[in-house]
Parts: C-alpha cells; structure tokens; sequence
C-alpha cells in the first residue's frame, strides 16, 4: 500500500489530517507515503517533516512550482505500492477509512479505483454548510450519490482525489495530463473507464471535507474551476458526466444573457417568466436542502449556486479568451 498528496501552503489543515491518519486502525506506519510540495511558504514543509518522525514511510519531494497535476505524477512515480491511496489536505478521515478502502478494491478486482463517501464536518458554519448542499460539490456523497443511502458500493465518474485508493495496473498511460487543472481526477478516471475498469464509491470509508469558509473564497475557487473547464474545451478532452452539454452552455451564456436583457427591456413580464425558468433547476435544489437540513438553508444554497455558475462561466470565458491572444 502506497499514499499520495500534493500541497501548497497547507500547514493550518496537515496536522489534522496526519492526526486522523495517524488514528485509522489499519496500520499506516507501513504504508509508503509520499508528498509532493508545490514550494510552500507557510511552514508546510516543517509539518511534513514533523511527522515524518512518527511515520518512516513519509516521505517529502520538493517541487517549487509544480502544478497539481504534476505534483500527483511525481508522487505517484514514486510510489511502488499495488495500491495508492490519494488525499488531499483539507480532510479528516474517520478511522476505519483506510481499511475499508482497501478492503473494497480488494473484493473488487475489476474496480480501478474506489471513492471514500464525503461527510459534512459538523465543526463548520453555515456558508460550508450550504456548498455541501449542492449536487457536484461532494462527488461521491449522500447528496450526489443517494443510492449509498441504500447500498454500500455505487458505480461513479472518478475517485475524488481528497480520499479514495487506485490499482496500480488500472492507471491510465501518462497519469494526469499535466496541462489541465481542473478536471484532471475525472479525466484521468474517463481514461480509466475507458480502458475498461469500474470506479466506485462506497458509504464503508467515510471522510469529513472542509469547504471554503468565505464567498470570497469560493467564488475564486469557481472561477479556477472554470478556468480549468475552459482549457479541458480548448484540448479537445472529454470526462463524461455531462461535460459535453456543460461546456455549450458556458460557451452560449454571455450571448443567452444579452438576449434575455433585450427580451427583458422590451417584454418585462415574459423576461419574468423567462429568468423563473432558469431559476428553476436551483431552486429545486435549494428546496431539497431547505428539507433536508431547514428552511434556513434556502436562501444560502441559492446564492452559493448562483456564485458557483457565474464565476464558472467567467473562469471559461478568462481560458477561451487567453487563447486568442
């Protein structure tokens, strides 16, 4: 068993990640891990070395403006386990995570990777409350996934690199495409399915993700994501999930907007019923969480869900307009 993360400037969220590792009941001190650091400034380097001590298998490889793509390859060429665990640092896992993630892939063999189920950390307020809440944000949880209400294992797109485990022989020729930043895990699993292997995720390994605590914050993310979406366009990639159909609308948007300020200015009420229409898709979402978690999480998740769409949309337009330059 091997273990994977990239980093950059992450050392507020490693201590209670390697602590939770450090809890799991499988025995991690024997798992070869390594980390790749991006070039981090904030003691990140120092946290990794520190529990270095306490895990001998940890290992730090130093890659001063890596992307993640790259920083996941360079990890993973290091790594000599059948299977790999990937993390990312802003988690905590419960404690049986690690074994049962091992456990599935192994009953498994024609599985190329499996997902841990992404939990709410109760620890967080309202706005991350809200993210959650929306289908997408969690790939591989009770709100993207409701079948692991019912069944411990689901087909799914990709194992989110935040917590999940890879066959060795299962990945794809080059790992991730390192010219894609947003995207990249689900690209790298298309390839996978495509090669003939099965994802899953599974509700037996379970992990808390922590969002983005500011709209600021987020909404940066978003425009990332969309930067990252508009370059997958630019090459020509396919990851499934929709995408084919995504990547129209984000193209159409400025030009559907322009039509529905004219329609607006010069027939008010069918502007109106028009903007509702639209709406409707987010609205049902925000009803869904306003049953689930409270009326009081209405409001919340559809400005999260209008946040998210803009900035995704402004993120494409920055990548499909920085190639005409």
């Amino acid at each position: 068993m091997s273990a994977v993360m990239t980093v950059l400037n992450n050392a507020g969220q490693l201590e209670r990640f390697f602590e939770s590792f450090l809890a799991q009941t499988y025995p991690v001190k024997e798992i070869e891990f390594i980390v790749t650091d991006g070039g981090s400034t904030d003691g990140t380097q120092e946290v990794v070395k520190r529990y270095a001590r306490v895990l001998p298998n940890l290992r730090l490889v130093e890659a001063p403006g890596c992307s993640i793509s790259t920083g996941r390859n360079l990890a993973i060429e290091r790594t000599t386990g059948e299977f790999i665990l990937t993390f990312n640092s802003d988690v905590r896992l419960e404690r049986e995570c690690v074994r049962e993630l091992l456990r599935v892939i192994e009953e498994h063999p024609e599985a190329g990777g499996v997902a841990a189920m992404q939990v709410f950390p109760e620890g967080q307020g309202y706005l991350a409350r809200c993210i959650y809440f929306i289908p997408g944000m969690a790939q591989v949880s009770l709100v993207t996934t409701p079948g692991l209400r019912e069944r411990n294992l689901v087909e799914t797109h990709s194992v989110p690199c935040e917590c999940g485990v890879w066959r060795r022989e299962a990945l794809p020729e080059g790992l991730f495409d390192e010219r894609v930043r947003w995207g990249e895990d689900s690209e790298f699993h298309f390839r996978m399915m495509r090669a003939g292997w099965k994802i899953y995720g599974t509700r037996r390994a379970r992990f808390e993700h922590f969002y983005k605590d500011s709209l600021g914050k987020f909404w940066k993310q978003q425009v990332e994501y969309g930067c990252g979406a508009g370059i997958m366009f630019r090459l020509g990639k396919e990851i499934g999930w929709g995408f084919g159909w995504k990547k129209w609308m984000a193209l159409a948007a400025p030009f559907v907007l322009a039509g529905w300020v004219a329609v607006t200015l010069a027939r008010p009420l069918v502007g109106a019923v028009l903007i509702i229409a639209a709406m409707f898709p987010l609205l049902l979402v925000s009803a869904r969480a306003a049953r689930t978690g409270g009326l009081k999480y209405f409001p919340g998740v559809l400005l999260a869900q209008i946040v998210k769409y803009v900035a995704n949309v402004v993120g494409f337009w920055k990548a499909v307009l920085r190639r005409s330059r």
